[in-house]
């Protein structure tokens, strides 16, 4: 479960668009799974890596909710029994197995989210990116969205989330790779980055406000590394309760 932070402009969302071959490198390589992206079909590229866009409604242009999940499915030459199977599978995964017929743009923001990766899981490739999947969802949906992120982790996807939310990165992600003017500043955990307070300033990110919090209860015993307010909680039961 991987984070791709960094400020505006730092080539976020151009790194992760050259996975499946939205983008072609102009110089260098990029492989997926042995695959060169600069050479392989986008079709066999969509196998292997299925991307969730920042705008919900730029991912649908069906007239219902099946044929949205179907859509790719068609394109890979699937067979019916075999599409229709899928398509009730991924509707239950994401929660949407009452809407069916429903037509996609009747959907509330947090329901196309979730179509846009079942459009996806339907087609069953091993990593997933999603590009500020954030934008725009209140906590319930964000909430719910990333507990789906976590499932289809511990599924055995790999998730790649492109974002400039802190939380969801201190509660979801176990690496977290920072951007800074199209080269990579930082690789490695969450607790990690978010106790370089001054590299944090210079790359204009914050750490979540929980993790601030305990930073500056640091000369009270802290550690100053909670990423949750659960974590926090804990933190702070063990160390005043030797008092």
């Amino acid at each position: 479960f991987v984070a791709v932070i960094g400020p505006n402009g730092a080539g976020k969302s151009t790194l992760v668009m050259h996975f499946n071959g939205l983008l072609k490198p102009t110089e260098g390589r990029v492989l997926t799974h042995g695959l060169d992206t600069g050479q392989a079909r986008i079709s066999k590229l969509a196998e292997e890596v299925g991307f969730v866009f920042q705008n919900p409604d730029h991912q649908i242009f069906t007239n219902s909710v099946v044929d949205e999940i179907s859509f790719g499915l068609k394109m890979q030459k699937i067979d019916p029994e075999e599409m229709e199977k899928r398509v009730t599978e991924v509707l239950g995964v994401v929660g949407l197995g009452g809407f069916r017929k429903r037509h996609p743009h009747s959907l509330s923001a947090g329901q196309k989210r979730r179509l846009n990766v079942a459009s996806i899981l339907a087609m069953r490739p091993r990593i997933i990116v999603m590009d500020e999947p954030t934008i725009g969802q209140d906590f319930v949906n964000i909430s719910a969205l990333m507990h789906l992120a976590q499932r289809l982790n511990e599924a055995g996807k790999t998730m790649i989330v492109v974002t400039h939310d802190m939380n969801v990165v201190a509660e979801n992600a176990r690496r977290v790779i920072v951007m800074e003017g199209g080269k990579i500043a930082f690789d490695g955990t969450p607790k990690s980055l978010f106790l370089r307070s001054e590299f944090l300033k210079g790359v204009s990110l914050r750490p979540p406000v929980v993790t601030s919090f305990a930073q500056e209860l640091g000369g009270y015993g802290l550690q100053g590394d909670e990423l949750s307010v659960g974590e926090f909680v804990e933190a702070f039961k063990r160390t005043y309760s030797k008092h």
